[in-house]
C-alpha cells in the first residue's frame, strides 16, 4: 500500500478501491497519509478513491469489544476487539471454527481504529474532495450509530 508510486504511473489509474478494512492495517496517520497522497497521484484527474473501513468511531465512543457472530455451514467467526488507548490501537483477535473439522484458527493482529474526522482531514490534506460518507453500502448517511457488522461499514467515494 505504500508502494503505489514504485509500480503505479502517476495519473494513469480510473479508480482504487481499499475495502476489507485493509487501510487501519498501516501503522500510523502518518502512513495513511503517505497512501492517499500516493493514491491521488496515481489517479486520473477524474478517477475515484473508494475506501472501507469499520466505523471506528462507535468502537471507540462506545467501547465495542466484539462483532456479531458469522456462522453458516461450514464455519464459525468469532472477532473480538480489544481497545488500548495509551497506544491508540485495537486488539483484533479472531477464532475461525471449521466445523467439519472442528479446526480452530486464531489470529490476533494490531489496528490503527481511524475515526471519521482523522480520515476526512488526511484525505481533504491529500487533495481529494467532494468525499461522501456512507454507514454502509446502500449509501445510507453514515452517523456514529452506524452498525458495525459486514454491512454496517463506513465507505468514502473521493474524487476531485
Amino acid at each position: 500500500m505504500l508502494e503505489l508510486d514504485a509500480f503505479i504511473d502517476n495519473n494513469s489509474v480510473d479508480g482504487i478501491i481499499c475495502f476489507g478494512n485493509t487501510l487501519v492495517h498501516l501503522n500510523s496517520l502518518d502512513e495513511i497519509a503517505d497512501f492517499l497522497q500516493q493514491s491521488k497521484a496515481t489517479l486520473k484527474s477524474n478517477g475515484k478513491l473508494l475506501l472501507q473501513i469499520v466505523n471506528y468511531n462507535k468502537f471507540v465512543e462506545k467501547n465495542i469489544q466484539q462483532l456479531p457472530l458469522i456462522e453458516n455451514d461450514e464455519i464459525i467467526f468469532e472477532r473480538n476487539y480489544s481497545y488500548r488507548k495509551s497506544e491508540n490501537k485495537i486488539d483484533f483477535n479472531t477464532r475461525l471454527t471449521v466445523k467439519s473439522t472442528q479446526q480452530i484458527i486464531e489470529n490476533s493482529i494490531k489496528l490503527l481504529p481511524v475515526l471519521k474526522n482523522e480520515l476526512a482531514l488526511l484525505l481533504n490534506k491529500a487533495g481529494f474532495s467532494n468525499c461522501n460518507y456512507y454507514g454502509n453500502f446502500n449509501m445510507e448517511l453514515y452517523s456514529i450509530d452506524s452498525p458495525l457488522n459486514n454491512r454496517g461499514l463506513v465507505i468514502k467515494l473521493c474524487g476531485e
